[in-house]
């Protein structure tokens, strides 16, 4: 058997960095596991001078197990917060004398060796196996604190959240405008100083899909996300269309003027029965790149900044064009804003292959 040290890692928002990176222990030089928990997490290596994805998770996987071969691992939050994620640690060699004996057969067993386990006795009946907060292991009952202290543990931080508008409905991250439509503000999501935002590298992404039949002659029409405020006609809004001859169409409105640079990015034949589409929108400080189902479809330079500069500018999801309720049904799924990181073409493509 292995030795096993079963510890917390903190899961930092944002592009990896050594600042917010770890170690594995000297003495657990072996296999690390990523243990999920439900939790949207990528884990990066470092190798001394430079960084590597590893794994995304894909929403199902329990747990992510890989060879200890980078010198740092850094574990990227895909929400809007940081979070807490278990991280165990394997020693590359077996204790000596830990073969097990099953009956009258010598057997090599995948089974660990968790170190510093306490001793189960009567009086822990009912209790939980727990991890402390210094990594050490303990018997807790449901309501005792995992604070080495004693004190109360920290609350977990929470996400933005998203005003709904009429009679849209938000089930667990599924958006469902409903006849409504969903909204915040940038700051929510991106870091200003003031009225300017902190960095220059964004990405948002979502899964979306239209939920009604489009019927002759009329065409549903939804903004994805809004740069503008009344007083500031900055930013860019996206819209699809979902005509009901000549199928989805993906426009954007860029600049200071409303019907400034509006163009037809993507156009699809109806041949599908509305099937769930994936959009990724990447900034930089020289361009600007606009994805559909994994692929790139359109490319503009900096003149098309699309995150306002105004920290009371609102994203909203699934209103029309003047930013009232929507007329038809639609939902989002996964909607997410990377602040200070821009995805790759590679990156984009995982991360719709990993949503399929």
């Amino acid at each position: 058997m292995k030795k096993q040290k079963l510890t917390k890692q903190q899961a930092h928002v944002g592009a990896p960095a050594q600042v917010n990176s770890f170690e594995p222990p000297a003495t657990h030089d072996g296999e690390i596991s990523v243990i999920f928990g439900g939790k949207n997490v990528a884990i990066h290596g470092w190798d001394g001078s430079s960084w590597t994805h590893l794994y995304t998770w894909n929403g199902e996987d329990l747990q992510f197990t890989f060879e200890n071969t980078y010198q740092k691992y850094h574990l990227q939050s895909l929400t809007h917060y940081a979070q807490e994620i278990r991280v165990s640690f394997f020693s590359s060699n077996d204790i000596a004398g830990s073969n097990l004996r099953i009956p009258t057969t010598l057997a090599q067993s995948k089974l660990h060796d968790i170190e510093e386990i306490p001793v189960y006795t009567a009086a822990d009946a009912n209790k939980f196996l727990t991890i402390m907060d210094d990594g050490s292991l303990r018997w807790l009952e449901e309501n005792e604190s995992w604070m080495i202290d004693g004190s109360a543990p920290p609350s977990p931080p929470s996400g933005p959240s998203l005003t709904i508008h009429g009679g849209a409905v938000n089930n667990g991250g599924l958006m469902e405008t409903n006849g409504g439509y969903f909204s915040a503000l940038w700051s929510d999501f991106v870091s200003y100083t003031g009225d300017t935002p902190d960095n220059t590298d964004f990405t948002v992404a979502f899964w979306w899909k239209h939920g009604e039949t489009p019927v002759t002659g009329l065409t549903p029409q939804f903004g994805l996300f809004n740069g503008r405020t009344n007083s500031m006609n900055q930013g860019m809004t996206y819209y699809i269309r979902d005509h009901w001859t000549s199928g989805i169409r993906l426009q954007t409105n860029f600049g200071p003027s409303y019907f400034a640079g509006r163009q037809n990015l993507v156009s699809e034949n109806p041949s599908v029965d509305h099937p769930w589409n994936h959009f990724v929108f990447t900034r930089t400080a020289t361009h600007t790149k606009t994805y559909w189902n994994g692929a790139q479809v359109a490319s503009h330079g900096a003149n098309f900044p699309w995150v306002p500069n105004s920290a009371t500018a609102e994203i909203q999801l699934g209103a029309t064009e003047g930013g009232s309720d929507s007329a038809y049904n639609t939902f989002f799924d996964k909607f997410d804003i990377k602040d200070g990181q821009a995805l790759s073409n590679a990156e984009v493509l995982a991360l719709y292959n990993e949503g399929r």
